[in-house]
C-alpha cells in the first residue's frame, strides 16, 4: 500500500530586513535634511536681522528665493536619480517608462544647455543678486549673500533630491512595480492551473512546479485576509504535495468555507480525504468520501474517491469491502493503476497468489515504476522468495507487452 513521509518548511525574513534597511537610509536623510535647513535658515535670519529697516521685507524675499532653489535643485534631482527598470522578469504586464523616458530627455536637455551656457551661469546668479539689491534698496553685501542663498538652496535641493529618489522613492517604485508584476502573473499562473488535472495523488512535475511557485507568488502580493477560494486551494494543493497534510486539510476547510459551491468543491474534499489517509486517520477519510459521493454522484474524479475509500477500509482491515471498491475505480478508470496495486497487496495478505500476480502485472503494465515498490513493499512480504513473483518485479517492460 503506497505511504509518505512529512516534512516540513522555514520561514523567509528577507523583506522584513530590507524594511529595516529602508528605515534606517530614510532617517539619515531626514537627518541630513532638517540640519541643512536649519543652518540655511538661521544664515537668512541672522544676516536679515542683522539690517536695518530692510530686514522683514528682506528676510521674507530671501526665504522665497531660498524655496525657489531648493525647488528647482530638488526637480534636477528626481530627474537625475530616476533609475532605469531592466526588463528582466516575464510576463504579459508592461511597465510604463514613461516618467523614465522623459527623465532621460530632461536630463540630456538641462545638461546640454548648461554646458553650452555655462560662460552665462555667473551673470545670471549676478543678476538674481541685483534684483534683490534693488528692490530692498541695501547695500552690495545683499548681492553676495543672494548669489550665496542661490547657490546653497540649489545645490542641497539638487542633493536631497537625488538622494530621496535613490534612496526611498526609487524602492517605492519598485514595491509598487513588483506587486503589479506579481498580481498579473499570480493571474496568469491560476489560469494555468485552471486548466491542470490536479490529482492530488499523483501530481506531475509540471503541475508540482506551478503550484510551488503559485505559493510564493500569493506570499508576495496578497494578505491571508483577501484570499479567494482558489488561493486557498492552490495552497491546500502544494501543502498535500509537501507532504504537510494537516496543513491542507486546514487550508482546503478555508476555501469551502469560502464557497462550498465552486467548482473546485469536489476536489477540495477529494485532497481533505487523501489528507486524512496519509495521517492514517481512516475514518475521518471514509466520512469524507462518503459526503463525495453522496453530494458529488457524477464527479469526473470519482473512481478516486472510490479508491481512497478503498485504501480506507483496507487500513481497518475490510479486505472484501476494499476490494468492491478497488473494483469500482477502475471500471471508472480501466488506466488507473494503482487501484490494481492495491488489490494485489490485499490479495497478497490474503495468500491468494494467482490472483495477487494478475493484480501487479496489470499494475505494471501500466506504471513499470510500480514494479520496484512492489520490491519493497511488505505487503508483499509473504512472497519475497516466490519465483513467480521475482520473475514478475525483475521483467522488463517490453516483455509485458
Amino acid at each position: 500500500m503506497l505511504t509518505r513521509k512529512k516534512n516540513g518548511s522555514q520561514p523567509d525574513s528577507i523583506r522584513l530586513l530590507k524594511m529595516a534597511e529602508s528605515f534606517k537610509l530614510m532617517m539619515s536623510l531626514h537627518y541630513t535634511f532638517w540640519l541643512a535647513v536649519t543652518t540655511g535658515l538661521a544664515g537668512i535670519i541672522g544676516y536679515t536681522l542683522s539690517l536695518k529697516n530692510i530686514g522683514w521685507n528682506l528676510m521674507f524675499l530671501l526665504l522665497l528665493l531660498a524655496l525657489a532653489s531648493f525647488i528647482s535643485g530638488f526637480f534636477l534631482g528626481f530627474l537625475f536619480g530616476i533609475p532605469k527598470r531592466t526588463d528582466e522578469k516575464d510576463s504579459a504586464y508592461h511597465l510604463s517608462n514613461n516618467l523614465t523616458d522623459i527623465s532621460d530627455w530632461l536630463t540630456k536637455i538641462i545638461i546640454g544647455l548648461g554646458l553650452v551656457e555655462i560662460k552665462a551661469i555667473p551673470d545670471a546668479l549676478y543678476s538674481i543678486g541685483v534684483f534683490v539689491q534693488s528692490s530692498t534698496q541695501a547695500d552690495n553685501s545683499v548681492k553676495v549673500f543672494s548669489v550665496c542663498c542661490v547657490l546653497y538652496f540649489s545645490i542641497f535641493g539638487l542633493y536631497f533630491g537625488y538622494n530621496y529618489m535613490r534612496l526611498f522613492l526609487s524602492f517605492q517604485y519598485k514595491i509598487a512595480d513588483d506587486k503589479l508584476l506579481a498580481q498579473q502573473q499570480l493571474n496568469e499562473k491560476a489560469k494555468i492551473l485552471d486548466k491542470t488535472i490536479l490529482d492530488p495523488e499523483h501530481l506531475d512535475e509540471s503541475a508540482k512546479q506551478n503550484l510551488a511557485e503559485y505559493n510564493l507568488l500569493l506570499k508576495k502580493n496578497k494578505t491571508e485576509q483577501e484570499y479567494t477560494f482558489d488561493d486557498w486551494f492552490y495552497k491546500g494543493m502544494n501543502a498535500f504535495n509537501d507532504h504537510q497534510y494537516n496543513n491542507s486539510i486546514a487550508f482546503m476547510e478555508k476555501a469551502l468555507a469560502l464557497d462550498d459551491k465552486s467548482k473546485k468543491a469536489a476536489d477540495a474534499y477529494l485532497n481533505i480525504g487523501a489528507s486524512n489517509s496519509r495521517l492514517n486517520n481512516p475514518g475521518l477519510s471514509l466520512e469524507i468520501n462518503n459526503k463525495l459521493l453522496q453530494n458529488f454522484p457524477n464527479y469526473d474524479k470519482i473512481y478516486l474517491v472510490y479508491f481512497n475509500t478503498g485504501t480506507a477500509l483496507m487500513k481497518q482491515k475490510k479486505n472484501d469491502e476494499a476490494l468492491a471498491f478497488f473494483n469500482k475505480a477502475i471500471d471508472k478508470n480501466p488506466s488507473f493503476p494503482f487501484a490494481y496495486y492495491n488489490k494485489a497487496c490485499i490479495y497478497s495478505l490474503l495468500k491468494q497468489k494467482d490472483l495477487m500476480i494478475k493484480s501487479l502485472q496489470n499494475a505494471i503494465k501500466i506504471d513499470d515504476n510500480l514494479r520496484s515498490r512492489a520490491s519493497n513493499d511488505p505487503d508483499f512480504a509473504e512472497y519475497s522468495a516466490d519465483e513467480d513473483f521475482i520473475s514478475l518485479i525483475k521483467e522488463e517492460k517490453k516483455e509485458l507487452g
